[in-house]
Order: C-alpha cells, then structure tokens, then sequence
C-alpha cells in the first residue's frame, strides 16, 4: 500500500503508521524523513547555516558510504564522530585517516566538517574514575594524558575544522 505524502516545505518530519485491530495498537512503526529545498545546488553555503547533518558513528569501513550520502545531501555543515563508542587511542592513526577523507570530501563541496569527541575512551575513563560521558572533565584537567589524546587529532585537522563538538550528545 502507499499513501502519498504531500510534503512541500524542508525540514525535518517523523512518519508515524499504527496498526490497529479490534480496538488494540497492533504495531507501530516509524520513519524520520529530511526534505531538503530542491535548490540545494543554488544554495550559497557560508551564510547562516540551514541544514545540517550529524553523521552516525559508524565502523572506519563504513564511512565512505556515509561521506558520499553527507555529499549527497549537500548541507550548510556536518558533525563527524571522532570518537566512536568504545575507542581507544591507539586506534588514533587508523581513524584519523579514514575521516581525514570524509573532511576532504566535505572541503571540497564546502560543506563545513565539525568534529564530535563526546566519550572518554573506556581506559582512561576507568583508570581516572569516569564515566564515558565526562570527556569534559577530563579534557578541562590540563593533564598531560588529556593533550597526548587530543595532540594527534589537532595536528590533523586543526587547520581544516574551525568547530569541535566536546561532549554533550551521549551525556
């Protein structure tokens, strides 16, 4: 069955299907849409941003299919996880790497990158009493072990990413 969605305006919209028998919810599903102005190409990007992705945090594999959907859909900017769920710095180099591309490609189409770090790598945050989520506590210490985490990240993209997102999304 389809059911036409007359949907004109962009923004962001939440389609909601409820099965019902005999006075009880059977299912319920749900599905989140983005409509993006059809003129995106004509868009002057650097103005007040309109639209804007935060990209999933995803395996490094999976980051090329992310990156051409972010080019795809062409927004004012995108906010890239640095950090996935459970890493560790000595995964550093490999990750830096794949998203060195996914900020390039993004460059490129001046889409604006902005990195996401919103967890402590669960070594450190057991080893210093923290949860995942006080990355800022953390960072704010001044620590040496704080700079070493950040220092790599920084060398790569400090000159290319004007907006970092610390903490705040998982906590």
């Amino acid at each position: 069955m389809k059911v036409p969605v007359p949907l004109r305006e962009p923004g962001a919209y939440r389609a909601l299907l409820t099965v019902t028998g005999e006075g009880m919810t059977v299912a319920r599903r749900a599905i989140d849409l983005a409509v993006v102005d059809a003129t995106h190409g004509e868009r002057t990007h650097g103005v007040t941003p309109t639209f804007g992705l935060v990209m999933p945090s995803v395996e490094d594999a999976a980051l090329p299919l992310v990156k051409t959907l972010a080019v795809r859909m062409d927004p004012d900017f995108a906010m890239i996880p640095a950090w996935r769920p459970g890493y560790e710095a000595a995964a550093s180099t490999a990750r830096i790497g794949v998203i060195a591309d996914v900020v390039d490609a993004l460059l490129d189409r001046r889409i604006e990158p902005m990195l996401m770090i919103d967890a402590l790598p669960p070594s450190i945050a057991s080893t210093r009493h923290l949860d995942g989520w006080q990355i800022q506590q953390f960072l704010g210490t001044g620590d040496a072990q704080a700079r070493a985490l950040l220092e790599p990240w920084l060398l790569a993209f400090g000159s290319h990413v004007e907006h970092w997102q610390i903490g705040g999304l998982t906590g």
